[in-house]
């Protein structure tokens, strides 16, 4: 049985969540992972591996000579390489095995860095791409990147999550809470990436407005961030595993995501798959989904006080955020890249 070895230095969230579902949608190989995560978030249980993993040392320099040494402990005849860390130094190795890369986000994508910054971090891409390995979308976007930063055409599609349009009644089997006041939740780390700035900005105005609005944010991280959010009247709760988020999303109203900067937004689809509409502020990645995005903090407000207006909106803009993802070609159908 094949051996496939995946590596990467963040098995937190959504990059965690993906890797997990690969292990156990590509049966009849053997899974395997090296694996550091973030520390201002959980990283997702490792129950796919089956006790076969390996913990990667934190220390950047020491990572090189440890994918190394798994490597020849274990012989693998598939690598697939997760996020930038293990993307860089993994096709800097002349390692004989086939390669496999999945960005989710481009390290190029990020807004917190400067433009000299990003510029290297596009030519090293570049140049990495040239390399004997393969490329892996998740995401509309990543697919896009790909084929225009690395001219690549042959990219492997393996959508993050399938996207089900017959969702039959699902909305009217939950209790149609009417009661005031509207509940908004962001869910995620507590970091600039996702911008809660923003968010607590989102909050204020609403405030000033006087309508009947909370606001929660689901999740941990920069300390600084997240005084910043309890100071707005955000109620924060902490973080909640991923196996548990599907009894979150239902008590809230509707989910508003504020990133920056994304590939895709994981959480888009879950709160689409537990009935809840979601509030997309506008980004490259979240434009390619074909549902209204928000570009401002007045916009988004004043969409919430329609909704706060008319509860009978929150269903039809959920039915109709399904119908339009469902319609994206990306996500109708999942190439096994490791055939």
């Amino acid at each position: 049985m094949k051996k496939v070895l995946h590596v990467t230095a963040c098995f937190n969230g959504g990059v965690g969540r993906i890797i997990n579902n690969i292990a156990q949608n590509e049966v009849g190989l053997n899974h395997y992972l090296l694996f550091d995560s973030h520390a201002d978030s959980p990283s997702e249980d490792t129950d796919s591996f089956e006790g076969r993993i390996f913990h990667w040392n934190e220390n950047l320099i020491k990572k090189l000579p440890e994918l190394l040494k798994v490597y020849r402990l274990l012989n693998p005849d598939i690598i697939h390489l997760h996020s930038t860390v293990a993307g860089i130094l993994g096709r800097l190795l002349p390692l004989k095995a086939e390669i496999y890369f999945s960005p989710h986000c481009f390290s190029f994508q990020r807004k917190d860095i400067n433009f000299l910054f990003r510029f290297f971090l596009i030519l090293l891409e570049i140049i990495l791409s040239t390399q004997n390995s393969r490329s892996i979308a998740h995401w509309p976007i990543e697919d896009q990147i790909f084929k225009k930063i690395t001219k690549k055409e042959n990219i492997y599609h393996y959508p993050s999550i399938q996207v089900q349009k017959n969702r039959g009644d699902l909305f009217g089997e939950q209790e149609k809470n009417l009661s005031l006041p509207l509940k908004v939740a962001a869910v995620g780390r507590i970091r600039p990436q996702k911008d809660p700035k923003f968010f607590c900005k989102v909050a204020e105005e609403t405030s000033k407005r006087h309508l009947p609005v909370e606001f929660y944010w689901i999740g941990d991280g920069d300390f600084n961030l997240k005084t910043n959010l309890i100071e707005k009247n955000v109620k924060v709760i902490n973080w909640v595993q991923s196996k548990a988020i599907h009894n979150i999303y239902p008590q809230f109203d509707v989910i508003l995501i504020t990133s920056l900067w994304e590939s895709g937004p994981l959480t888009l689809f879950e709160a689409l798959d537990c009935g809840k509409p979601v509030i997309l502020r506008k980004n490259k990645a979240h434009q390619m989904y074909g549902v209204k995005t928000f570009k401002d903090i007045d916009s988004i407000v004043n969409y919430i006080q329609v909704l706060a207006e008319n509860r009978d909106m929150l269903e039809t803009e959920w039915r109709h955020q399904i119908l339009q993802i469902s319609q994206i070609e990306f996500f109708q159908k999942k190439q096994n890249p490791y055939g």
